[in-house]
């Protein structure tokens, strides 16, 4: 099983940045006001708890967050939603 979140913005060059992804406190949207912790703290989350994180972007065409919940004990409670329970 895995979820994936997938957007139609203006996406990351993994070349570039894909090391530096999931870095505290480096911002990767520069159109909005942040701190740059979001996506360190998901990371954070989902590996604390069995999962793992993987990213596919390319620039000018989106960006999809596939989690991939292995170990986690995971819940249909409703059609496209679901709750993860370490």
């Amino acid at each position: 099983m895995q979820l994936t979140f997938t957007d139609s913005g203006e996406g990351i060059d993994m070349k570039k940045y894909g090391a530096k992804l999931f870095t505290p406190f480096i911002p990767f949207n520069t159109q909005q006001q942040g701190k740059g912790i979001g996506l360190f703290n998901i990371k954070k989350m989902i590996e604390k708890n069995g999962g793992r994180i993987e990213v596919e972007s390319e620039p000018g065409k989106g960006t999809s967050f596939i989690i991939l919940p292995e170990g986690i004990w995971c819940s249909v409670v409703h059609p496209g939603r679901y709750i993860m329970v370490g």
